[in-house]
C-alpha cells in the first residue's frame, strides 16, 4: 500500500498500486475515497466520510472460503460506472425467514485463484444510514397470516473484509468459512476461538429450523470446530402421526425401523492438519 495526498481536502490515503495496475490505471488516485464519492453525486449512505482497518493479516491462506463464496463482478453503482471490482456477500436471510447478520468480501488480488491473501478487516463511517423498509409476518400460517410494513434506519458504519495481494509466500493463518443447521434430525454446531470472526443467522418463523454461517480467521492457537450431526433415526412429525393413528404392527415396525438407523456424526476443525498426519474427522 501506499499513501497520497487528496488533491481536493488535503488529506492522507493509502492506495493499492498493484490494484491500479492490474485494472490498466496508470496513475494514482487524485482524490480520497471521500472526494471520489462527492464528485461521483453518491446519496449520504454511500459517500464514506472515514475508514479504519481493524485487522490485517500479511498472508493468509484463503483457499477454503473462497472456493465456497460466490463473487460477483460489481461494475456499476447508485447509476454511475465504477471501476470493476469482485464481491461475494453473505446475509443470515438464507438461513430463515427471520434473520440478522451480514458479511462482505471484496477481493481484490491481482490473482483472484491463487490460494493466498493479505486480509484486511476494515471499518468505514458514511455520512448517514440508509433508511430501509420490511415486512413483519403476523398469524399462524398461510392463508391467515397478515403483513405489516415498517421502516428502520440502517447504522452508517459498516465492517467488511478484503482480500488483497499477499505479502510473503508462508501464511501464518487461514480464512474459513463454516455453517450450521439446526432441525427435527439435525443439529450442527460451531464452536471455537478464532483470531476473529463474523456471523450471519437465521431461522424459520415457527422457530423448528435455523442455520449460521461463520467466516473466520484462524491458526494453530484459535483454532474453530464445526461439528456435524445428522440423526436419521430420529421420528419426524409425519412418524409421530403415524404412531397415534396406525395400527400397532405398523407402528411397532416403524420403531423397529428408526431405532437400527445410526446417529452419523462429523467433526471438522480449522486449520487441518498437515498433509501426511492423522485427519480431524
Amino acid at each position: 500500500m501506499e499513501t497520497q495526498i487528496c488533491t481536493a481536502c488535503g488529506r492522507e490515503f493509502e492506495w493499492s498500486p498493484e490494484w491500479y495496475a492490474a485494472k490498466g490505471l496508470q496513475c494514482p488516485p487524485l482524490r480520497c475515497p471521500t472526494c471520489a464519492d462527492v464528485r461521483l453525486g453518491k446519496d449520504d449512505h454511500h459517500t464514506v466520510t472515514e475508514r479504519e482497518c481493524l485487522l490485517e493479516f500479511a498472508c493468509c491462506d484463503v483457499s477454503q472460503a473462497v472456493g465456497r463464496l460466490h463473487f460477483t463482478t460489481v461494475e456499476e453503482q447508485d447509476g454511475h460506472r465504477i471501476r470493476p471490482y469482485r464481491r461475494a456477500t453473505i446475509k443470515g436471510k438464507a438461513y430463515g425467514a427471520s434473520w440478522h447478520g451480514r458479511i462482505d468480501v471484496f477481493d481484490q488480488r491481482t490473482d483472484p485463484g491463487g490460494d493466498l491473501a493479505r486480509v484486511r478487516i476494515m471499518r468505514t463511517q458514511h455520512q448517514a444510514g440508509a433508511t430501509l423498509t420490511g415486512k413483519h409476518v403476523e398469524g399462524p400460517c398461510y392463508p391467515w397470516y397478515s403483513t405489516r410494513t415498517y421502516t428502520w434506519e440502517h447504522s452508517p458504519q459498516w465492517e467488511y473484509v478484503v482480500l488483497d495481494d499477499a505479502e510473503g509466500d508462508t501464511p501464518v493463518c487461514h480464512l474459513v468459512l463454516a455453517t450450521a443447521t439446526q432441525k427435527w434430525n439435525r443439529d450442527d454446531s460451531i464452536s471455537g476461538n478464532p483470531l476473529w470472526s463474523a456471523w450471519a443467522s437465521g431461522s424459520s418463523r415457527t422457530g423448528k429450523h435455523s442455520g449460521q454461517a461463520v467466516l473466520a480467521i484462524v491458526d494453530e492457537d484459535h483454532p474453530l470446530t464445526a461439528r456435524w450431526v445428522h440423526d436419521r433415526g430420529a421420528l419426524h412429525k409425519g412418524d409421530l402421526l403415524t404412531l397415534a393413528t396406525a395400527p400397532n404392527w405398523v407402528a411397532q415396525a416403524l420403531l423397529m425401523k428408526k431405532a437400527d438407523k445410526p446417529v452419523e456424526t462429523e467433526m471438522t476443525v480449522w486449520p487441518r492438519p498437515p498433509q501426511g498426519e492423522e485427519g480431524d474427522r
